[in-house]
């Protein structure tokens, strides 16, 4: 940004004041901010004219986002901007990082997880299915009662199967 001396003023054209709002000339130019100088074509804004509408733009932007925002002084907004993209700054190095993570295969989706658990479940379930059969044709001496017993510990097993899945609240006390 270029301070132009008009006059006996610091003044910034019209490229350098969007420039310092932080947007681009044509949205600049929808504040209808009253230029300090007008040299031919050339338009002129002081900081104070500069301050003023900021304050304005703020306070009319944040009851159009619907909080009862307070006129701020411009330092107040660079830094709650500044603090702004920091943040988003932030957040991207985390997103980042997860998907850098998920492709060295150290995490994994939650969809994925699910599928595996399912998957594993079923691979449970059929052996589990299968083990009073198993056990009757390797211990013939066993009653039908014996068998049944085992039988409906493999049923409570499969059951335990079939209603695998991942329990948020119980993962967040974990941590």
């Amino acid at each position: 940004m270029i301070w132009t001396v008009v006059g006996d003023e610091l003044c910034l054209n019209q490229t350098d004041a969007a420039r310092w709002f932080g947007v681009s000339v044509s949205m600049f130019r929808r504040y209808e901010i009253e230029p300090s100088v007008k040299r031919g074509r050339d338009v002129y804004y002081t900081e104070s004219t500069l301050k003023d509408a900021l304050r304005r733009q703020s306070y009319k932007q944040g009851f159009q986002e619907g909080h009862a925002a307070k006129p701020q002084n411009a330092a107040d907004i660079i830094e709650a901007q500044a603090l702004a993209e920091l943040k988003l700054t932030e957040e991207r190095g985390e997103t980042q990082a997860l998907k850098n993570a998920q492709l060295r295969r150290e995490l994994a989706p939650v969809e994925a997880l699910t599928l595996a658990l399912g998957s594993l479940a079923g691979e449970i379930s059929a052996i589990v299915d299968g083990l009073p059969g198993k056990i009757k044709r390797r211990q013939p001496k066993l009653n039908k009662s014996d068998i049944e017993v085992i039988q409906r510990e493999c049923v409570k097993a499969m059951n335990a199967c079939a209603e695998a899945g991942l329990d948020w609240d119980e993962i967040e006390l974990a941590e």
